[in-house]
């Protein structure tokens, strides 16, 4: 392109990203404010932590749907009939690696003057790789059970549902049939999951917001749970900004919140932050992780926390059941969904008019052929990755990969620490083997079309690109807006390079379009202990639809499209330009 085009587009995003901020800040608002509970508070750290230590002793090994879980399901029975509720289980299944497994929650319905529930939820279940489990999540069960005790001595005005879910280690499944098929669930007006009481002194407490697949916490129940835990003297952390962006992009939440907010229930996770996060990794679905190293002061304060917003939840005088969505900025200010959306699009606008001068450029060159040819190359270089995913799909069907309820096996399960190389050697070489055929096939083909021309080639890749760009923004805008921004801005700036020098460059600025997606996979496999074991993970992923096809898809498309820019800078000068 013209270097004049170039300017105007750079000065398309400056006024882009200049309305995007103005945006941000003149119609940003803070969120509605609900009085916090100032009631006296009776929850006892002490017979909280005792009913911790008991349970996970005389059940340290609570994996889901063993003999084990299921006897400790019978001592929350018999710890909530004791406190005078009346006490259902409802079983649910699942099919973890390959086996049907039976699960069951737990529930307790405390009646108040009103049909309207506010729901207390913990899971009770460890990972195959823990003893006890004391963060997760036994001191969270002790901290439920408290507040099963203390509320059953008080009159309420909304009636309590005191839940205790099976199989939140893999993927939240006790959570996530409740959420389906609880028969009260219409009148849930708001749920807390309690998850994760850290390990020694506790620094601050972390709210987890985000919805499964969907739905994020509504900004009045977020600034209401930050004020209730923050009352108690410690920090509030909770996704803002760019951090709130990855999370409505991935849409992966690990704790019971998840599951309600997909099914517009509000609800918001109370975890917590250790003083000593290096000894927290470690502890971490390990068997070191006992009740042992969980600091009576720590379940004071997380206690106190949960039950100042599980009193201020049921002593609101109205809770919203439909509050407009919207993110937090790091201002501590909401923007409505839909301006933000408005705001992500706009960053998108130099894209649309670099497409425009690109084919005004190129139409002296842009004929059915040069664009039929082009197109080719994509189909070539998109099989492989078609290939990929019926790979690993026919790979389940036959049973040589494991099956899960969605997420995969959790974190530090020997599933995971053990990948079968056989069989993603073979999905993967299949791939290889036709990404080879492909290009030598297409190569071939090609040899009699017209030469390839490089403003013909990008215009078409740039229409593909805004294509996908759109597809994305409809399935999920933060997705959109994360990983396909940088690509957008660097695809379309970078020009044709005639040296080799020039070349070498411009190859090296399309391949930094890939730095978000690469820092989010190594974020990820950091927090869950993968190490070089993702790409199995992942795999899982998208055999057990944690991943969906249409975001694979969509992802896939964005890489093919970025290798052909790199092809296309490939080309010998001579034919990168449509003059010679």
């Amino acid at each position: 392109m013209e270097t004049r085009s170039r300017e105007t587009v750079r000065i398309v995003l400056a006024v882009a990203v200049i309305a995007a901020a103005l945006i941000s800040w003149l119609l940003s608002a803070r969120a509605p404010d609900m009085p916090v509970s100032r009631a006296p508070l009776s929850f006892d750290a002490v017979h909280a932590l005792g009913a911790a230590r008991a349970f996970v002793t005389e059940n340290p090994n609570r994996l889901f749907g063993s003999l084990e879980s299921r006897q400790s399901s019978g001592t929350l029975i018999d710890s909530l009939s004791a406190l005078g509720y009346e006490v259902e289980f409802i079983h649910f299944d699942a099919r973890i690696k390959n086996r049907n497994r039976v699960g069951r929650n737990v529930l307790a319905l405390k009646k108040g003057a009103s049909e309207e529930i506010v729901a207390l939820v913990a899971h009770y279940d460890t990972a195959a790789t823990t003893v006890e489990g004391g963060m997760k999540n036994g001191a969270a069960v002790g901290v439920l059970l408290e507040l099963a005790r203390v509320f059953s001595q008080v009159p309420t005005r909304r009636s309590l549902l005191f839940a205790f879910t099976d199989g939140g280690e893999w993927g939240n499944v006790g959570a996530a049939d409740l959420a389906a098929g609880y028969p009260l669930k219409g009148h849930i007006v708001a749920l807390l999951s309690l998850d994760h009481v850290a390990a020694g002194e506790l620094a601050a407490f972390r709210l987890g917001a985000a919805g499964r697949r969907t739905g994020y916490a509504p900004p009045w129940l977020r600034r209401l749970a930050a004020e209730a835990a923050s009352a108690q003297g410690l920090g509030v952390r909770q996704a803002s900004g760019l951090v709130e962006t990855v999370e409505r992009a991935l849409a992966v939440p690990r704790s019971d919140q998840g599951p309600f907010l997909e099914a517009g229930i509000p609800a918001i996770n109370l975890g917590s932050v250790s003083a000593d996060p290096v000894r927290v990794r470690e502890l971490f679905h390990s068997p070191g992780d006992s009740i042992a190293n969980i600091k009576p002061e720590s379940v004071r304060a997380f206690g106190l926390a949960a039950e100042r917003l599980a009193r201020s939840l049921d002593e609101a005088p109205t809770i919203p059941r439909e509050a407009p969505d919207a993110i937090l900025r790091k201002s501590g200010k909401f923007l409505a969904l839909p301006w933000a959306r408005v705001v992500q699009l706009l960053w998108f606008l130099p894209l649309g008019l670099f497409l425009w001068r690109c084919i005004a450029d190129a139409r002296a060159h842009f004929d059915a052929a040069q664009l039929t040819r082009e197109l080719w190359a994509v189909a070539a270089t998109f099989l492989p990755f078609l290939v990929l995913f019926l790979g690993i799909r026919l790979a389940g069907a036959l049973r040589l990969l494991p099956t899960y309820p969605l997420y995969p096996a959790t974190a530090r399960d020997p599933a995971l620490a053990n990948p079968d190389w056989k069989v993603l050697g073979a999905v993967f070489g299949a791939a290889i083997l036709i990404a080879f055929t492909s290009w030598a096939v297409c190569r071939y083909a090609l040899q009699e079309w017209p030469r390839p021309r490089y403003a013909a080639a990008k215009a078409a890749l740039l229409a593909l690109l805004v294509i996908t760009v759109a597809l994305a923004f409809v399935r999920n805008s933060h997705w959109a807006w994360l990983f396909l921004l940088l690509p957008a801005w660097l695809w379309t700036l970078i020009g044709r390079a005639p040296s080799l020098k020039g070349r070498v460059l411009a190859i090296a600025g399309i391949l930094a379009g890939a730095l978000p997606a690469l820092a989010v996979l190594l974020r990820h496999a950091h927090e869950m202990y993968l190490g070089s074991n993702y790409v199995w993970y992942y795999a899982l992923a998208l055999r057990n639809g944690l991943f969906t096809p249409a975001g694979y898809f969509l992802g896939a498309l964005a890489v093919t499209l970025g290798i052909r820019f790199i092809a296309i800078q490939g080309h010998s000068p001579a034919l990168t330009d449509g003059h010679r």
